[in-house]
C-alpha cells in the first residue's frame, strides 16, 4: 500500500484496532451552506473518511433518497466544480473520496477534474458507472494526479472476475452488501460474511461495506466482519430532516462497536480473517477527536483552568486587597489595550495587553493583575467588540493561564538566581524568562485553536509569526518605559509619559495595519493574475472569492450585474446559502443597489437589525456592505457581502472590499471587451471556412467543367469525322442517282420494246390457248376408257376367284373320296384313282387360275397407274380454258404495264436529276457543318485550356484559403488565451 492520505489513515486505523466509519453526502444538500455545515459535522461526529457525492440528473445506481437529494442539489446550482469549492472551502481534516457518475466528470474535462480534485484536498475517485478496467485511459488520468482509483465489487463477483478487479484497486475495495440501489434496509443479509471471505481471499486491501446500513444494529453487524462502514442513504435522509438528526445518527453510529476481524490487521492477507474469532480483538467507531473537536475541547478546558486560577486569586484576596486601586487602572489599561487590537490577516489579530499584564505583575503583583486583566478582556471583547459572553470569557480565562503560566516560570527563575527582587541584576535572568514565557505561552495558546482547525495557510503563518514578534518586542520596549517611570518619576509625571506612549501605540498600530494591509494587498493584487489568464468568468469569480476569502470573512458573497434599469445575481459564492427568489430579487434588494449604483458610493450596514434600509431583508445577516462595482466612471454591478455578526466590517475591510470590487469590476469589463473580439475571430473563422468550402466547390466544378469540356471536344471530333464520312455518302449517293436515273432510261426503253413484242404474239398465243383446250378433251376420254378397262379386269379377277374356290372344293371331294376309297379297300380302289386324278385336276385347274389371276392383277396394277397419271393429266389440263382467258387477260395487262412502266421509268429519270441537284446542295451543307465542327473543336480546346488555368487557380485560392484557415485557427487559439467563454447567463452591457 502507498503513502497515500487513504493508506495512512488505514494504517492508523489497524495500529488502533478501530472500524474506519465512512459517511456517504452529496454536495449541495439540502443547501449548499447546510452540505458545507454536514461535512464539518460529520468529521466532528468521527468520520474517519467521507465520501463527497457529485450530483447527477440520472443517478442510476442511487435509490430514491440519494437521487432525490441529487436533484435539489442540482437545483441549487451545483455542479462537479461547486463540489470541489465546497471541498476547499472545508478543509477537512480526513481523507475525501469523490463519489460521482462518469458523465459529469467527462463533461467537466477528466484531466481538468483530476488536476482540481488534487488541489482541492479529493484523496480519491469512485466512479460508479465505470467497471474495472473497462477504460484504462481514465484511471490512468486519476492516477496521474495523484489520486487513488477506488473500485467497487459486487457480491455475485466470482473468484475469475475478482482477480482483474482488485488487480489495479487502490486505497480499499466498496464491497456492496446487496444487489440493487442505495438505501436503509433493517437486516444485513447472512450471505454477507462469505462474500467478504471470497473477497478477502483475492486481495489485501482493506474492505469497506456499504448499500443498505440504516443504523447502529446493521453498522455493528458489518464492523464485525469488515474493515468500514459506509453510510449513505440514512444520513442522507437525517440531512434532509435537519443538521441536528443527521448528527445524532452520527453518534449512534459511533458510540456502536463491532469486533474487527481475525487477524487485527487492515489488509493481513488473503485468507486471513476467514472465521469469527470469540476472542478478537474488539473495534469501535470511537475515533480520536476531530480537529474541531479538539479546538472545542481546548477552549472548554482553557476555560475551566482559567475560572479556576481567578477563583483561587480571588479567594485569597488578603494578598492583593490592599492594592485593590490599582484594579481599576488596569482594568481600564486593558480595556484600552485589548480595543485597539490590530489584525494580521483574517483570523489572527494582536494588541498590547502584555504591556499592562507584564508591567502589572512585575510592579503590582500578578494577583491583581490577573483580575485586571480577565474583567479588562471580557469588558473589552464583550462590551465592545461585541463577541458572545462564553467567547470573551474563554479569551480572558486564556490570558490568565498564558499569564500564570508565564509568571510560574518567571517565579521559578527568580527563586533559583536568589534574587533581592525583579529590578535588580539577579532578576534580569527572571525578567527574560517572564518575557520569553509570556510571549509563547500566550500566543501559542491564541494561536493554537487556529494551528489544529487548520485555518492559517503556511505563508500567513509566516506573517504572523514576523509581525507578532515585532509587536512583542515594541511591547516590551514599552514595559521598560513603564516600569521605568514608575520606578524613578514621580506620579504627577506619569501622564505626560503615558501620553507619548499611548501615541506611539498608536502610531505603531497605524504601522502595523498599514504594513500588514499591504501584505494582503499583494492577495488582492494576485487577482490581476487570475482576471488576465485564460479562465471563463465564472472561474475567474470563482478564484477572486477564493483569494479574498483568506483575508475577508462573510457568510454570503454575491456578485450582482447591471441590466438595464434591474440588476441579477451573476455569481454567489460556494458557501452562500441556497438562494431564493425574495432574496435575489426583492424589491428593497433592488431599491439599495440602485441606489448604491446612482451615487457609486459603497452602502455599509454595521447592523442590519437596527437599520431602516436593510430591516426588510431576507437572511438573518447583520453586517452588510453593498459596493458598487465602478469602471469608467459607470456601474457595471455591485458585489455584496453580508455576515451574521454585526459591524464586522471596518475601514481596513472596507478598503479590501473596494480593492476587490475594482478586480472584479476589470474582469467584467474585460469581458465585455473579449466578447467582440472572439465573436469576430468566430464570424471570420465562419467566412474562412464557407470561402474554404465555395473555393473547393468551385475548384470541383471548374475541374467537371473541363472534363465535360473534354467530352464535348471528344463528341466534336467525332462529329467532324462523321460530318466528313457524311460528304463521302452524299458524294456516292450523287453517283448512285446517276446511276439510277441512266438504269431508269434503259427500264423505260425495255418496256416499251415489251409491250410492243407483246402485242405482236398475242394471236400465237391464243392458238396455244385452243390446242391445250382439244388436248384437255382427248385426255378426258382417254381416261374413260382406261376407266372402263380396269373394271373389265375386275370383274376377270373375280372370276378367277370363283375358279380357284371351287377347285378348292374339288380338291377337298377328291381328297374325301380318297379316304372312303381307302376305308373301301380293293372295293375302292378304282374310285381312289379316279379321286387322284380328280384331285390333280383340281390342282392345275387352281394353278391355272392363280396365274390368271396374277396376270390379271399384273394388268390391274398397270391399269390404275396408267389411271392416275390420266387423272393427272386430266387435272393439269382442267381449267385450261379459264387459265388461258386469265392467260389472255394478264397479257393484256403486262402489255399496259410495261407501258406504264416505260412512263415510270422516265418520270424516275427525271427525279433522278432533280436528286442529283439535291445531293449537291447536301454536300454543300455538308462541307459548312463540317468548317463548323472543326470551329467547335478549336473553340472548345481553348475552353479547356482556359478551364485548366481556372482549376489551378481556384486550387491556389484553395491553399490560400486554407492558410488563412490557419492564420484564423492561430487567431482562435491566441483569443482563447485570453477570451474565455463566460457564462451562459452573463449579459454583456449595461
Amino acid at each position: 500500500m502507498s503513502d497515500r492520505p487513504l493508506a495512512a489513515r488505514w494504517r492508523e486505523l489497524t495500529r488502533r484496532h478501530r472500524v474506519a466509519l465512512i459517511p456517504y453526502l452529496t454536495a449541495g444538500y439540502p443547501t449548499n451552506r447546510a452540505s458545507l455545515e454536514a461535512l464539518h459535522m460529520v468529521v466532528e461526529a468521527g468520520a474517519d473518511f467521507v465520501e463527497l457525492g457529485v450530483p447527477f440528473s440520472d443517478p442510476l445506481a442511487d435509490g430514491p433518497t440519494i437521487q432525490r437529494a441529487s436533484h435539489i442539489a442540482l437545483e441549487n446550482g451545483m455542479t462537479v466544480a461547486g463540489a470541489l469549492a465546497l471541498l476547499r472551502q472545508a478543509r477537512l481534516g480526513v481523507p475525501v473520496i469523490a463519489f460521482s457518475y462518469l458523465n459529469p466528470l467527462l463533461a467537466y474535462g477528466l484531466e481538468r477534474f483530476a488536476g482540481d480534485a488534487a488541489a482541492a484536498g479529493v484523496a480519491g475517485v469512485l466512479v460508479t458507472d465505470l467497471p474495472a478496467g473497462e477504460d484504462p485511459e481514465v484511471e490512468t488520468t486519476l492516477r496521474a494526479a495523484g489520486l487513488a482509483v477506488i473500485r467497487l465489487v459486487a457480491p455475485t463477483s466470482t473468484v475469475t472476475r475478482l482477480e482483474p478487479l482488485v488487480r489495479g484497486a487502490e486505497g480499499f475495495l466498496y464491497l456492496i452488501a446487496r444487489l440493487g440501489v442505495t438505501g436503509p434496509r433493517t437486516v444485513v443479509g447472512d450471505e454477507l460474511a462469505a462474500t467478504i471471505a471470497r473477497v478477502r481471499a483475492a486481495t489485501t486491501l482493506p474492505i469497506a461495506v456499504g448499500f443498505g446500513i440504516a443504523g447502529a444494529a446493521q453498522a455493528r453487524a458489518v464492523a464485525r466482519l469488515a474493515d468500514g462502514v459506509v453510510v449513505g442513504s440514512a444520513l442522507v435522509e437525517r440531512l434532509g430532516q435537519g443538521l441536528e438528526p443527521a448528527r445524532a445518527l452520527m453518534r449512534e453510529l459511533r458510540r456502536c462497536g463491532g469486533r474487527q476481524r481475525p487477524g487485527g490487521a487492515v489488509g493481513a492477507g488473503p485468507g486471513a480473517g476467514a472465521g469469527v474469532d470469540a476472542g478478537a480483538a474488539r473495534g469501535t467507531f470511537i475515533m480520536p477527536l476531530t480537529h474541531h473537536q479538539l479546538a472545542t475541547r481546548a477552549g472548554d478546558a482553557m476555560l475551566v483552568l482559567g475560572s479556576g486560577i481567578l477563583a483561587v486569586v480571588a479567594l485569597d484576596y488578603r494578598a492583593w486587597i490592599g492594592l485593590w486601586p490599582a484594579i481599576p487602572i488596569m482594568v481600564v489599561a486593558t480595556l484600552v489595550l485589548r480595543t485597539f487590537q490590530f489584525g494580521l490577516g483574517k483570523y489572527a489579530y494582536t494588541s498590547q495587553v502584555g504591556l499592562g499584564a507584564l508591567a502589572g505583575s512585575v510592579m503590582v503583583g500578578p494577583e491583581i493583575t490577573l483580575l485586571a486583566l480577565a474583567a479588562g478582556t471580557v469588558l473589552a471583547d464583550h462590551g465592545w467588540l461585541r463577541r458572545a459572553l462564553r467567547p470573551a470569557w474563554i479569551n480572558a480565562c486564556r490570558e490568565v493561564v498564558a499569564l500564570s503560566a508565564a509568571y510560574g516560570a518567571y517565579a521559578v527563575v527568580l527563586s533559583v538566581a536568589g534574587a533581592r527582587g525583579p529590578l535588580t541584576y539577579e532578576g534580569v535572568p527572571a525578567l527574560a524568562v517572564f518575557a520569553v514565557a509570556y510571549f509563547l505561552s500566550s500566543r501559542g495558546l491564541a494561536y493554537y485553536t487556529l494551528m489544529v482547525r487548520g485555518k492559517l495557510a503556511p505563508e500567513d503563518r509566516l506573517l504572523v509569526l514576523r509581525y507578532e514578534i515585532v509587536a512583542y518586542a515594541l511591547t516590551l520596549v514599552g514595559v521598560g518605559a513603564v516600569i521605568f517611570s514608575i520606578e524613578t518619576l514621580p506620579a504627577l509625571s506619569w501622564p505626560f509619559v503615558a501620553a507619548p506612549l499611548g501615541f506611539a501605540g498608536f502610531i505603531l498600530k497605524r504601522i502595523v495595519d498599514e504594513a500588514i494591509q499591504a501584505e494582503e494587498m499583494n492577495k488582492i493584487h494576485a487577482m490581476e493574475t487570475v482576471i488576465t489568464s485564460n479562465v471563463a468568468l465564472d472561474v475567474s469569480l470563482r478564484r477572486i472569492e477564493e483569494l479574498a476569502h483568506r483575508i475577508l470573512d462573510w457568510t454570503d458573497f454575491r456578485v450582482c450585474q447591471r441590466r438595464g434599469e434591474g440588476f441579477q445575481v451573476l455569481y454567489r459564492g460556494v458557501a452562500s446559502p441556497r438562494p431564493r427568489q425574495e432574496q435575489e430579487d426583492g424589491a428593497g434588494a433592488d431599491e439599495l443597489r440602485a441606489a448604491v449604483a446612482a451615487s457609486g458610493v459603497a452602502l455599509v450596514v454595521p447592523d442590519a437589525l437596527r437599520d431602516p434600509r436593510t430591516l426588510h431583508l431576507p437572511g438573518g445577516a447583520r453586517s452588510v456592505v453593498i459596493q458598487p462595482l465602478m469602471f469608467a466612471e459607470r456601474c457595471i454591478g455591485t458585489l455584496e457581502l453580508e455576515h451574521r455578526q454585526p459591524r464586522r466590517y471596518g475601514r481596513q475591510e472596507l478598503a479590501l472590499i473596494e480593492t476587490c470590487a475594482l478586480r472584479i469590476a476589470t474582469a467584467l469589463h474585460l469581458t465585455d471587451l473579449r466578447r467582440p473580439l472572439r465573436e469576430t475571430v468566430r464570424r471570420v473563422n465562419q467566412q474562412v471556412q464557407q470561402l474554404s468550402r465555395a473555393a473547393e466547390v468551385l475548384r470541383t466544378a471548374a475541374q467537371a467543367m473541363t472534363d465535360s469540356m473534354q467530352v464535348v471536344g471528344s463528341r466534336l471530333a467525332d462529329q467532324e469525322r462523321e460530318v466528313s464520312r457524311g460528304l463521302e455518302a452524299t458524294a456516292e449517293l450523287t453517283r448512285a442517282s446517276e446511276r439510277v436515273a441512266e438504269d431508269s432510261a434503259n427500264a423505260a426503253a425495255a418496256s416499251v420494246s415489251a409491250s410492243e413484242l407483246a402485242a405482236r404474239h398475242r394471236s400465237t398465243i391464243e392458238d396455244a390457248m385452243s390446242r391445250l383446250v382439244a388436248l384437255k378433251a382427248f385426255v378426258d376420254q382417254s381416261a374413260a376408257r382406261v376407266t372402263d378397262l380396269g373394271g373389265a379386269s375386275r370383274r376377270v379377277v373375280s372370276f378367277l376367284a370363283s375358279i380357284r374356290a371351287l377347285a378348292a372344293l374339288t380338291n377337298l371331294l377328291a381328297l374325301n373320296a380318297a379316304i372312303e376309297a381307302a376305308r373301301a379297300g380293293a372295293h375302292g380302289r378304282g374310285f381312289g384313282v379316279v379321286a387322284d386324278e380328280v384331285r390333280r385336276l383340281a390342282e392345275q385347274s387352281a394353278a391355272a387360275a392363280t396365274e390368271a389371276g396374277q396376270l390379271l392383277a399384273d394388268m390391274q396394277q398397270r391399269l390404275h397407274e396408267v389411271d392416275q397419271q390420266m387423272h393427272k393429266g386430266h387435272a393439269g389440263v382442267a381449267g385450261v380454258e379459264r387459265v388461258s382467258a386469265q392467260g389472255l387477260d394478264a397479257l393484256d395487262a403486262i402489255v399496259q404495264a410495261t407501258r406504264e412502266a416505260g412512263d415510270g421509268a422516265g418520270r424516275i429519270t427525271q427525279t433522278a436529276a432533280g436528286q442529283r441537284a439535291a445531293y449537291a446542295g447536301l454536300r454543300d451543307r455538308m462541307e459548312a457543318v463540317a468548317g463548323i465542327s472543326r470551329s467547335n473543336r478549336q473553340g472548345i480546346e481553348t475552353v479547356i485550356t482556359r478551364a485548366g488555368d481556372v482549376a489551378a487557380g481556384l486550387e491556389d485560392l484553395g491553399r490560400a484559403t486554407q492558410e488563412l484557415a490557419d492564420v484564423v485557427s492561430m487567431l482562435s487559439e491566441m483569443t482563447r488565451q485570453f477570451a474565455a467563454e463566460e457564462p451562459g447567463d452573463y449579459h454583456s452591457g449595461p
